[in-house]
């Protein structure tokens, strides 16, 4: 089962759904979202970059799935754990920025989603019911709380570019995940206050993590 794979980009099909990345003389053609592409170098170059893989296996064939980061590849996983979500659907919604993208599901709203070419009611229903309750609130906190969203590769930078500090943001997440799970936590930071005194994540958390992470 291939789970990393390091080499160069020969090949990026039209639509930039997959690209060919070729190590050892092999080519591997590899699923990716529009994220990814966007932080992969032009195919041709002699750039070499990494990306974590997914390997979906059915009955005539063996399909690689390939994420710049390890935040994306565990937001694939959980994306694909709801019934009836594919991985192609997945990746679709994948070319959501993931704090927006999760947001969107803790909240119920659809909108962003719908958004999406090829992305109908009825999945997007589906996701948030599966997920808004515990594992996408949960998931939130892990992008914003680890160093999941750093690339696989040390060159690729496009997906980690972000603004710097949004503790209204912070505090709002961590509110919703305690109301719903813990009971007596104490009140995090103000924003544009003195910071209280660190909050242990709820002992739920590092559970919806590992199932995440699987």
């Amino acid at each position: 089962m291939i789970t990393e794979l390091s080499g160069l980009v020969k090949f990026s099909s039209a639509d930039a759904s997959f690209v060919v990345i070729e190590t050892h003389g092999v080519g591997y053609e590899v699923y990716v979202s529009s994220l990814t592409r966007a932080a992969l170098p032009f195919s041709g170059g002699a750039e070499v970059v990494t990306l974590k893989i997914k390997t979906i296996a059915s009955e005539n064939t063996l399909t690689l799935y390939g994420f710049a980061t390890q935040a994306e590849y565990n937001a694939f996983i959980l994306l694909t754990s709801v019934p009836r979500v594919g991985p192609r659907l997945a990746l679709k919604l994948l070319s959501i920025n993931l704090e927006v993208l999760f947001t969107a599901i803790v909240s119920g709203k659809p909108e962003i989603m719908l958004e999406v070419k090829g992305v109908g009611e009825t999945s997007v229903k589906r996701i948030i019911h599966e997920l808004g309750e515990k594992k996408a609130p949960a998931f939130l906190l892990f992008l914003q709380t680890s160093t999941a969203q750093r690339p696989i590769s040390p060159k690729f930078t496009t997906l980690t570019k972000h603004k710097e500090g949004h503790p209204e943001t912070q505090v709002r997440l961590e509110d919703m995940f305690r109301a719903k799970h813990t009971a007596g936590s104490a009140p995090p930071s103000v924003p544009g206050g003195a910071p209280a005194a660190p909050v242990a994540p709820p002992p739920e958390l590092d559970e919806l993590l590992s199932e995440v992470a699987e």
